[in-house]
């Protein structure tokens, strides 16, 4: 299979393989060999492809209206607001495209308390090896040297501790007392291990696996508890 087209640019390292559809749980390629897809568009397509109610849902709301952004009022957003809203105990919702703009707002609102607190330079809390978004903020977060490598200079204001140490994340803001927000591990890689992704496929027709060795992180819902073990997942 070809590199990708040079019209994209390569911010990502893209697995030789392109898909054309998909059904529940299996990715078929070009060639219409399948795959089983334990990646779900990186968390996103989590009910399958073709989910019927989803596709019937998408189908109709393309029909009557696209977009008209947040400066009206979104019938159905509100609607969804409040379902997340009685879920969850929270008292707004913050509705997004991406997990890093999600980190920005969540950066911005530590921030901003802080701010509201007198607190002239607000500190956050961040895990060394974690991967937070490629946005300058989120970036700056991220514990990993090498991915932020190049976009200097990044913000301050982020307090990096070892993965897996609670003490030292109650030690550092018993210490301090500009400590606004611990962001955890949105995506945790191993610092033992590198990610690793391979594609074997098979001349029979069988499905084809795909295997990434990455950390997973882990939370206690009484506390910021943060637990980053390296496996590995067959896809």
């Amino acid at each position: 299979m070809p590199d990708a087209s040079p019209a994209i640019m390569p911010t990502y390292g893209r697995l030789p393989v392109t898909f054309s559809k998909g059904e529940g749980a299996v990715l078929y390629d070009t060639n219409d060999r399948a795959y089983l897809d334990g990646v779900s568009g990186i968390a996103v397509t989590n009910l399958g492809h073709q989910y019927p109610r989803v596709t019937q849902a998408v189908a109709e709301q393309a029909s009557r209206l696209i977009h008209t952004s947040n400066l009206f009022h979104i019938g159905l957003q509100e609607a969804v607001a409040e379902q997340l809203r009685a879920a969850t105990g929270m008292e707004n919702m913050f509705f997004c495209n991406s997990g890093a703009e999600a980190n920005e707002a969540a950066i911005k609102l530590a921030r901003r308390y802080g701010d509201q607190k007198g607190i002239a330079s607000p500190q956050i809390i961040v895990l060394d090896g974690a991967f937070h978004g490629r946005t300058l903020g989120a970036l700056s977060a991220t514990g990993n040297k090498k991915i932020r490598q190049g976009f200097g200079p990044l913000l301050e204001g982020f307090q990096r501790v070892a993965p897996d140490d609670l003490p030292a994340i109650e030690a550092l803001a018993a210490e301090r007392q500009d400590i606004v927000a611990v962001l955890g591990p949105r995506q945790c890689w191993s610092t033992s291990r590198r990610r690793r992704a391979t594609v074997a496929s098979t001349s029979n027709g069988r499905s084809s696996m795909a295997a990434m060795t990455r950390s997973r992180p882990s939370f206690s819902a009484a506390r910021v508890t943060c637990s980053c073990q390296a496996r590995t997942t067959t896809l």
